[in-house]
């Protein structure tokens, strides 16, 4: 079983998100945050298997989160779950330590697959966002 936070500012997302989880057999709910203020604490307090992290939030952008995550937990598996695919948050994402960057528009087994990927250890990019990295 593969325990999954969400840390997004919309609880609409966060409850689709939430949704997402409680359908499949393979996924348990860690916990949820809304916002990248206190994220860092958040991941260490709940210590899920596998983040999904917004990017833009507007107390602090899901990058800085990311990093303040990274140096707390260098092991911790964090996808970016976003709608931003400028080509600075991916890269910026996948330097600080992001096991995936996925738009939030991308199918559901989309997003599947990029925690299956990070529990594996390996980073996962939709394919639009390959076309951007590579």
């Amino acid at each position: 079983m593969t325990r999954v936070a969400i840390i997004d500012d919309h609880m609409v997302v966060r409850a689709g998100l939430k949704y997402l989880i409680a359908a499949n057999p393979h996924l348990e709910f860690a916990g949820e945050y809304n916002g990248g203020n206190g994220a860092a604490e958040f991941v260490a307090q709940t210590k899920p298997d596998v983040t999904l992290m917004d990017v833009r939030m507007p107390d602090k952008n899901g990058i800085d989160a990311l990093k303040e995550i990274m140096a707390m937990d260098p092991t911790a598996r964090v996808v970016m779950l976003t709608t931003s695919d400028a080509e600075e948050d991916v890269f910026r994402a996948i330097d600080e330590g992001a096991r995936g960057y996925v738009m939030k528009e991308s199918p559901i087994e989309t997003i599947l697959a990029a925690i299956r990927a990070a529990m594996a250890g390996d980073v996962f990019m939709s394919d639009d966002i390959r076309k951007i990295y590579e």
